[in-house]
């Protein structure tokens, strides 16, 4: 027999592994040698480096899949490219490299954009099944916290700018309509005019909060193609918008 195979049966009959505990192991098969000799009893034959420090064969690991790398760091709630490295080194301390390992041998960074396409994709898919006002509703529910320091604060803001304007109620009115009817040439636009930092922005900011919202790039680094990241958006925001006007009302 071949040094690599005679290596390979005595790992099998003597090396426990996860689907193969001491307990269901034989090492002791049935044996003979072509000359009739004594055979030499399996454990007997075991590399030292498949040994512990107690002379008994170490629990032999296979090398963690693509699969099962994903579902422990989903399972665990590493989605990001830093949180996997942490989770990785971490479990590396306590003694288990087989997440670091395969870390190893393959790009982190797509594995990690792939991890997180894999956990978001359920609520990707439902997402797209709804509709603006569902998606507006549903962060409405709860399904979007604010932030703020003061619970509620930028709300209260914003609507003391809109009254300070007398736009409170007509200002909502507009925009949900905007996002009911969608693309059309009518009602499906909201736009607002005024001077420089009177809160503009900051009316129209929670709309990309709640939802996947396409804002122009910077056009000095715009490239040769600004509406590249527009397929998929749920809305779109201009800022600093400009236009030619001729004095008449449309």
């Amino acid at each position: 027999m071949k040094k690599s195979a005679t290596a390979c049966v005595h790992r099998y009959y003597c090396c426990p592994t996860e689907e193969k505990p001491p307990e269901r192991m034989d090492r002791e098969p049935l044996q003979w040698v072509a000359d009739g000799g004594v055979p030499k009893p399996l454990l007997q034959c075991v590399p030292g480096r498949l040994l512990g420090k107690d002379g008994e064969p170490l629990m032999q690991k296979r090398k963690m899949s693509p699969v099962q790398a994903m579902e422990l760091c989903r399972e665990n709630d590493a989605l990001s490219e830093k949180d996997i490295w942490a989770f990785a080194e971490q479990l590396r301390e306590n003694g288990d490299k087989g997440l670091i390992g395969y870390l190893m041998e393959t790009n982190e960074a797509r594995f990690a954009a792939k991890v997180a396409k894999a956990a978001g994709a359920k609520a990707e898919r439902q997402r797209d099944k709804m509709t603006r006002v569902q998606i507006l509703e549903n962060a409405a529910g709860g399904a979007i916290r604010c932030t703020c320091a003061e619970p509620d604060e930028c709300y209260h803001q914003m609507k003391a700018q809109l009254r300070r304007n007398s736009l409170d109620g007509p200002f909502q009115r507009l925009v949900y309509t905007a996002l009911k009817v969608g693309r059309c040439k009518k009602e499906g636009s909201v736009a607002l005019t005024g001077e420089s930092d009177s809160g503009k922005t900051f009316l129209l900011r929670p709309l990309g909060i709640i939802y996947r919202a396409y804002k122009p790039p910077d056009p000095e680094k715009a490239g040769n193609y600004p509406l590249m990241t527009l397929p998929g958006k749920e809305v779109i925001c201009f800022n600093d918008f400009a236009y030619e006007w001729d004095g008449k009302l449309p």
